[in-house]
């Protein structure tokens, strides 16, 4: 009896080693990303233009609107650039400069993206294990998952996020990668689950985050 319940243990333990690997896979990602997480100066890429459209945000926000008629005036004539443009990560940068009383937009974007390329590898592992993969094939997914590069840096690679600046593309991959999981649920790719409404309800969810984080990536997934 008692060696049964040490074997129980150990299998147990077991179970959780892959979860534990990507945990430590994560945190190492957040010390290397630290100094990402701490910039706020200025950069040659999006970013600029990522800046700018906060700070619209927040200028709109601190004059008691929501911000999706907040005025650019660098294009043109100018344009209400959120009524087209994707803006949720935007809103989500302005309301943290508006809670810190901060006009630092910078430091708050390249904050947002360090967290979003650090929490990469749960989303992957997740994915994975949607699709019907082992929790060990789910970690190998999830370590690999930030290794990827190309020959243009304007996919999902690392140089594409901190270098190119595509600061709403980073912040969508994560929600993407479940989005795409779930759909392939839902078209009967990998075996679906008795609950299939509730399958449902995880492609609107994850889909209609990853269009309000980046119309692209919502497209395509």
């Amino acid at each position: 009896m008692a060696l049964h319940t040490q074997r129980g243990k150990i299998q147990a333990v077991k179970k959780k080693i892959p979860c534990l690997v990507v945990l430590a896979y994560m945190i190492f990602w957040g010390l290397l990303l630290s100094k990402e997480a701490r910039y706020s100066g200025f950069t040659r890429n999006d970013m600029v233009a990522h800046g700018m459209f906060t700070k619209d945000l927040l200028a709109a926000f601190r004059a008691g609107s929501i911000g999706l008629d907040a005025w650019n005036n660098q294009t043109d004539l100018g344009t209400a650039t959120f009524r087209i443009y994707q803006n949720l990560g935007h809103l989500l940068a302005a309301a943290i400069c508006l809670l810190r009383g901060s006009e630092d937009t910078f430091s708050v974007l390249h904050l947002l993206i360090a967290c979003s390329l650090a929490l990469q590898p749960a989303f992957f592992y997740l994915a994975s294990r949607v699709l019907g993969s082992s929790s060990g094939v789910a970690a190998c997914t999830a370590i690999m998952a930030p290794l990827i590069e190309s020959r243009f840096p304007f996919g999902h690679e690392m140089r594409a996020y901190l270098r190119t600046g595509l600061f709403t593309q980073a912040l969508a991959v994560c929600p993407l990668t479940l989005s795409l999981a779930f759909g392939a649920r839902m078209s009967g790719w990998v075996e679906m689950q008795p609950n299939h409404r509730r399958t449902a309800l995880q492609v609107g969810i994850w889909t209609t985050l990853t269009f309000l984080l980046n119309h692209a990536l919502g497209l395509l997934a």
